[in-house]
């Protein structure tokens, strides 16, 4: 499996910068960059479709600043997860087709043990399995 890069570590560090250079420099049509918050926005708006077709649509994903996204949605009465469920299907997509090398991104001011416990053992496994882990030190830039 090709791992895509999480990129975690305090406020202000380059997280995003680090990984919006990574998606510019990816010369491939099929790539996407959204923000954990849009993914919760899209499942409210459009249920698990629109978390599917998040999953569906591209082969290299970038999602920027996991954790700070609504938790859970309510879709017309259905109560979910919209990152667990957007995690589990990239995952089950790799799973299928590996021989596509797709990959998933990530920036999170959470650390590990943070996302252990915001998403659960299931999805942080899953995230392991998936990322190389790259933390990033020092003070912010916006100081």
């Amino acid at each position: 499996m090709k791992k895509g890069n999480f990129y975690h570590g305090a406020v202000g560090v380059g997280k995003t910068t680090s990984l919006k250079a990574e998606f510019e420099a990816l010369e491939h049509k099929s790539k996407r960059w959204i923000k954990a918050r849009e993914v919760a926005l899209t499942a409210e708006r459009h249920g698990l479709s629109g978390v599917a077709s998040i999953a569906e649509s591209v082969l290299h994903l970038f999602i920027d600043d996991l954790g700070h996204e609504a938790q859970t949605v309510n879709h017309f009465g259905t109560v979910f997860s919209p990152m667990t469920e957007l995690i589990q299907a990239w995952y089950d997509q790799l799973q299928e087709w590996p021989q596509w090398n797709m990959t998933i991104h990530f920036t999170s001011n959470l650390s590990p043990e943070q996302l252990r416990e915001h998403y659960g053992e299931y999805i942080f496994d899953r995230l392991i399995e998936m990322c190389e882990w790259v933390h990033i030190e020092g003070d912010s830039f916006r100081e």
